[in-house]
């Protein structure tokens, strides 16, 4: 960032002239020195501070903002048309990957607009049906 500080600046009074010739008193007191230190630094000039404290407010200074906006707003600009087609492309592939089946996941992330399946339950609830036997797993009385 430093390095989008002007090089040159204009001198103390020319500036005090584009931005209005506001008074000793009320340019001091922006300044935050005494009227005394002003009209020095008028006779003799101004600390490099003062003149970078006062350029952003010339018509040059105001200029140099208005570019790096303008700079910035475009390369959001492009920024988001860029993220824009990634998101086209990674919807794509998620479409692709619907296509080929759905297997019902334990972590499905259940996404907008699809409709999730029901999971299995656990435990028999229906007093109605007697519960299904539950499979012997194949270690027990038969082998492997």
């Amino acid at each position: 960032m430093l390095n989008r500080l002007p090089k040159h600046t204009a001198s103390i009074n020319d500036m005090l002239a584009d931005i209005g010739r506001p008074t000793p008193k009320a340019a001091a007191k922006a300044l935050g020195v005494s009227e005394a230190t002003l009209r020095r630094y008028l006779k003799h000039g101004a600390p490099r501070p003062v003149l970078l404290a006062l350029y952003w407010l010339t018509a040059n200074g105001r200029q140099d903002l208005d570019d790096e906006l303008h700079y910035r707003a475009s390369f959001a600009t492009a920024h988001v048309g860029v993220l824009q087609t990634e998101v086209r492309k990674l919807r794509a592939t998620i479409d692709l990957l619907h296509t080929m089946g759905d297997f019902g996941s334990a972590n499905d992330p259940g996404l907008p607009g699809q409709v999730r399946r029901a999971p299995r339950p656990l435990y028999h609830n229906d007093p109605q049906q007697p519960p299904a036997p539950s499979p012997r797993p194949r270690w027990i009385g038969g082998g492997w």
